[in-house]
């Protein structure tokens, strides 16, 4: 079945001439920078391995090149033959062979005419392979191998991107071709992801066989059938730009949706074993909803996307931006980003950040200046491809507004680092044991001397000094910590200018809050209790009254009004552990703000007296105010006259 309709991608496509570069908003520390202007709807690029940048150019089938020391000109190194173009037809991809230094490799992906297909062929370059500072490249198109034609019989779903794997193969991503039934169809190339050999492949030009491009580990390697023996995936409608991760072999997938959803995937690759062959459910699934379900007949044991965008957030094109690995360079974004994966909306220009929880992707935390919770950027309407640098910047395709740029650090991205003291437990109302020690590092790990760091604390806490402190010679400073409420105290590092990228430190203050009301006779107390506890577990506490004859005592856990020495004009309420002289069980104190109802004996009630707890928190594994047994603790006085 053949869809006919105009996809949301063909029409902002089509519409790109028009659209003017928007404003880029990204994190504090961050700047967008414009590196090359004078593209034609530039779609894809890939570094050389020495710091030069290929670009594809969409409208003109041009490959550009891009030397990092000549500024912003760009020289042209070939085209490819044959070019059909219009909506989301032409040149798309790019990929960069591991020995181009020796063999000049480069692959293209693009549409073609006579007859139109959708084509991925190896080209030759020649002039200089290895000087970063050289304009000196281009390749014929008589050079041309040609590896897979797959069916362009629409003028979308052409979306396709080329990659080499750390295990060496290139990989290829293929969309539907305007069928949905294609990608689930055994028979063609639309709608898979393709896993290939190219290293034994001759040089020079011709066509490849698909036992040369079998690598002979994929799932269904040795059938004579190309999309059976190539394919190590299928399920998708308009995979138009993908991501490989070096580290893992993992390949990020953004594939645009129909009308409901757009869905980022991950192909995990498990380098070391054979890879897995993966269905991502298309057309049976659009996202993590149904998807409409055609003829072709449904499938079982699919793979669920990582993450899903709904069309009333307003995107319409999920673009892959990939994840992020620390390169080594100078413009590094730290270890907080390491392994983080960004995917953009080519419609509405915003970039998510997600980040691997052990169990899930989920939304990555704000860091200061991001556009918003959900946003790591925004503003970056009509861009094609972005992909880490050897430099650790972020780089782009602007396909709308024709230009190459990057998302660089100010500088190198600094990182704060625990020394001491973080994650104490204490009580409300006191300051915590032992002074917070960070050390401010580079992204090398040597300490950073004479650094401006300015401290900022959550509402449960304050800072009994000075809120802005200098690193000492170490690269390090340490300030004590007060809780104010009870639960979670963060505190929060930064240095002016984003030169870190914002780090929460933690530590955790107990406390028993307690307010009585007395109703009826006197020999009722209505209690109620406000419990933070660092454990899941109910807090046992010993619950008493004293009158104001009793003495209050000075003990290293706070004051305690109540005579729990000599017993002299004092009452036990409640001591579930029997530690004193009772054993009345009312308990359930663990769960926050509960209530209870204490009788006492008639008469007591006279005259003003003092109300205290004292509990026993044996979920608590750090020591209060450096004192054991470490499991004490006291709640407020509450004193009221009967």
């Amino acid at each position: 079945m053949t869809l006919m309709r105009t996809s949301v991608l063909s029409l902002v496509l089509a519409l790109a001439a028009g659209i003017g570069a928007a404003q880029e908003n990204v994190p504090a520390g961050f700047l967008v920078e414009n590196l090359a202007t004078g593209l034609s709807s530039p779609t894809d690029f890939a570094f050389l391995p020495d710091g030069r940048v290929l670009i594809t150019q969409q409208s003109t089938g041009q490959v550009r090149l891009w030397v990092p020391s000549l500024g912003t000109s760009l020289t042209t190194v070939g085209s490819v033959p044959n070019l059909t173009t219009g909506s989301e037809r032409g040149l798309l991809s790019i990929a960069v062979d591991p020995n181009f230094a020796t063999n000049g490799y480069i692959y293209l992906w693009w549409s073609r005419s006579a007859p139109s297909m959708m084509e991925l062929a190896r080209f030759t370059c020649t002039g200089n392979l290895t000087s970063g500072t050289s304009s000196s490249l281009s390749f014929a198109t008589s050079s041309r191998f040609t590896l897979v034609q797959a069916p362009d019989n629409a003028f979308n779903h052409n979306g396709g991107t080329c990659r080499f794997g750390p295990d060496g193969m290139l990989y290829q991503t293929i969309g539907d071709d305007a069928n949905m039934c294609n990608a689930q169809s055994n028979t063609t190339y639309s709608g898979k992801v393709l896993r290939m050999n190219v290293a034994t492949l001759p040089a020079g030009s011709g066509t490849a066989t698909v036992a040369q491009l079998d690598p002979g580990d994929n799932p269904m390697s040795g059938s004579t059938n190309g999309p059976t023996a190539l394919a190590i995936a299928k399920g998708l409608r308009n995979p138009f730009s993908a991501n490989m991760d070096p580290v893992t072999g993992d390949l990020f997938i953004a594939d645009v949706g129909l009308s409901t959803r757009e869905e980022y995937d991950q192909y995990v690759r498990n380098l070391g074993s054979p890879p897995a062959f993966v269905n991502f459910g298309w057309p049976m699934r659009e996202g993590f909803v149904g998807g409409p379900q055609p003829t072709c007949a449904a499938q079982t044991g699919l793979t669920d996307p990582i993450d899903d965008r709904n069309y009333g957030s307003g995107g319409t094109s999920i673009m892959s931006a990939g994840v992020y690995r620390n390169m080594g360079g100078g413009f590094d974004w730290g270890m907080s980003y390491e392994g983080n994966v960004f995917h953009n909306d080519y419609s509405n220009g915003t970039v998510e950040r997600l980040m691997f929880n052990g169990t899930a992707w989920v939304t990555a935390p704000s860091v200061p200046g991001q556009p918003s919770a959900n946003f790591w950027g925004t503003g970056f309407q009509g861009c094609t491809h972005f992909e880490v640098g050897p430099d650790g910047s972020m780089y782009f395709c602007d396909n709308s507004g024709n230009t190459f740029r990057r998302i660089r650090t100010m500088g190198p991205i600094n990182e704060f680092h625990l020394v001491s003291g973080g994650g104490q437990v204490g009580l409300r109302d006191t300051t915590f044991a032992q002074p917070i020690v960070l050390e401010l590092q580079t992204p090398g790990g040597s300490p950073v001397p004479g650094a401006t760091v300015n401290l900022s604390v959550s509402a449960n806490g304050s800072l009994p000094g000075p809120t802005t402190m200098t690193t000492d010679a170490m690269g390090r400073v340490s300030f004590m910590l007060d809780a104010t409420a009870g639960g979670s105290v963060v505190v929060t590092a930064t240095t002016p200018g984003g030169s870190t990228t914002g780090e929460t430190f933690s530590c955790f203050a107990r406390q028993l809050g307690m307010n009585f009301l007395v109703s009826g006779a006197n020999d009722i107390v209505v209690a109620s209790l406000t419990n933070f506890s660092n454990g899941t577990d109910p807090v046992p506490f010993l619950f008493a009254m004293s009158d104001q004859s009793a003495p209050t005592y000075s003990t290293a856990y706070g004051p305690l009004a109540v005579d729990l020495f000599t017993l002299v004009n004092t009452y036990i309420i409640e001591d579930p552990l029997g530690a004193v002289n009772g054993n009345i069980t009312l308990g359930g104190f663990g769960t926050p703000s509960k209530s209870n109802v204490y009788f006492v004996p008639t008469g007591l009630l006279f005259g003003t007296l003092r109300f205290q707890a004292i509990w026993l928190d044996g979920t608590t594994p750090t020591s209060i105010l450096g004192v054991t047994p470490n499991a004490i603790g006291l709640s407020n006085v509450i004193t009221h006259t009967f």
